[in-house]
């Protein structure tokens, strides 16, 4: 996925998440995943969020920016939660994701990735 795709990509995902009244603090990534720093709210099941996000995302890029590719994410998904107290150095880092990549200061919890 090209950046151009990426940042079209992260604005679904974040329209998506607003639609669902999910509050997006950040959403960043790279060419093979994202990140995103969400609050949502008790009434919604995360499964939703993530499934929905996802769903428009992929359909996005599939009929769209890239028709044909077959892109899909891959079917799971992980989550870590942290105290209030840590979003703003949580937002930084996800937002910074690009430049933690080039220079492998990654947060290991937050990129193990999941088959």
């Amino acid at each position: 996925m090209d950046e151009t795709c990426l940042e079209r990509v992260c604005a679904a995902v974040s329209a998506r998440c607003r639609e669902l009244r999910v509050i997006v603090h950040a959403v960043g990534g790279t060419q093979d995943h994202l990140h995103l720093v969400i609050s949502i709210p008790l009434s919604i099941a995360i499964s939703r969020v993530i499934g929905q996000a996802k769903g428009s995302s992929a359909h996005l890029v599939n009929s769209i920016l890239d028709p044909g590719a077959g892109f899909a994410w891959q079917p799971s998904y992980g989550i870590v939660s942290f105290r209030e107290s840590e979003l703003p150095r949580v937002v930084a880092y996800v937002r910074n994701q690009r430049e933690h990549h080039a220079d492998r200061s990654l947060w290991r919890d937050f990129e193990r990735r999941s088959g």
